[in-house]
C-alpha cells in the first residue's frame, strides 16, 4: 500500500471499514420527499455501488427529479463517460427554469442538504 505521502487518498483500514459501516446504515429515504429543487439522477448502468434500481428509487421519491442512464459506465460515469455526463448535466442545467431555482424559499432550503 502506497504511504499517504505518496497517495492522497490514503486511509487506514480502521477508517475504511468505518466508511463502510456509515454507508450500510444511512438511509436517505425518509427525507428525499422533502427535497423541493429540481434534482438530476445520474447513474452507471453497470454501477455495483449505487446500483441502477436504487437510484431509480431516490427519483421515485424525490419530487420532480429526473433520472438518466449512462450505459456503459460504473460508479464513476462523470470520469468513464465523461462526455455524456458533460451533456446530460449541461441539459439539464439550461432548461432549469432560474426564477423557480432561485426562489428565496428554494434557496433557503438548500442549506438542509
Amino acid at each position: 500500500m502506497k504511504s499517504h505521502l505518496e497517495n492522497r487518498y490514503y486511509q487506514t483500514e480502521q477508517g475504511y471499514h468505518g466508511q463502510c459501516a456509515a454507508m450500510i446504515n444511512f438511509d436517505s429515504r425518509p427525507w428525499l420527499p422533502e427535497i423541493n429543487i429540481p434534482a438530476l439522477i445520474l447513474v452507471g448502468s453497470h454501477d455495483l455501488v449505487a446500483l441502477p434500481e436504487e437510484s431509480f428509487e431516490i427519483a421515485r421519491l424525490i419530487p420532480n427529479a429526473q433520472i438518466k442512464i449512462i450505459h456503459n459506465a460504473g460508479h464513476n460515469p462523470e470520469a468513464e463517460e465523461s462526455g455524456i455526463f458533460i451533456k446530460e448535466l449541461s441539459t439539464f442545467i439550461t432548461n432549469l427554469d432560474s426564477d423557480v431555482f432561485m426562489n428565496q424559499h428554494l434557496y433557503r432550503n438548500l442549506s438542509k442538504f
